[in-house]
């Protein structure tokens, strides 16, 4: 078993090459289904936009590549999972210790997205993005931002993708990091003050 990835963690696919049927990456992300170009699976694009129309962006958020599902394969509700490395976040939960990643959900048929962990204990859903997020291939991307304060020692990610009834469901994620933002934890004051 190879060295966990430790925090902050970064991913921007952009070392990545871009494949169809995505089984394992040299920086340890793996997919499941994976190795058949017939499956509902996750893929890598560098190409600009998802390879069907009327769905998917027309780029990555940042650079070139990012993490897609493609939806031309599969039946109703077919499940592609996409497995981070191992990360360590530390011997004691952390304030402010967060997830981030950017996400594209264009099309008519849009499934539903799930955000998994698994700390040792079996794996639990931390958030869901339910049906079409983005009304156009032009909307911008949108990020996302999930608590893991309440977690320590090593975790695993899982992006578990649910397809809807037809092609025009391409899920997309890019830029995904796992970081400490000790300001999202200071609250505002909601005191006025005199002039």
């Amino acid at each position: 078993m190879g060295t966990a990835a430790t925090v902050p963690f970064f991913e921007d696919v952009e070392a990545l090459a871009p494949v169809t049927a995505m089984t394992t990456t040299a920086n340890c992300w793996t997919s499941d289904p994976g190795g058949a170009t017939n499956l509902y699976d996750w893929n890598i694009d560098g190409a600009g936009s998802t390879p069907s129309s009327n769905t998917g962006p027309l780029g990555a958020y940042s650079g070139t590549n990012y993490f897609y599902t493609e939806a031309s394969y599969g039946g109703v509700t077919a499940l592609a999972d996409l497995y981070s490395p191992v990360i360590d976040l530390g011997a004691t939960p952390t304030a402010g210790m967060e997830l981030k990643f950017y996400y594209h959900m264009f099309g008519a048929t849009m499934g539903d997205l799930y955000v998994q962990l698994d700390d040792g204990s079996g794996w639990s859903t931390l958030d869901s993005l339910m049906g079409q997020q983005q009304t156009t291939a032009q909307t911008p991307w949108e990020q996302r931002i999930v608590d893991l304060s309440s977690y320590s020692g090593n975790v695993q990610l899982r992006f578990r993708a649910d397809r809807g009834t037809s092609f025009t469901g391409d899920i997309s994620l890019d830029d995904i990091a796992i970081e400490i933002d000790t300001c999202a934890y200071h609250q505002v004051s909601t005191t006025t003050g005199t002039s």
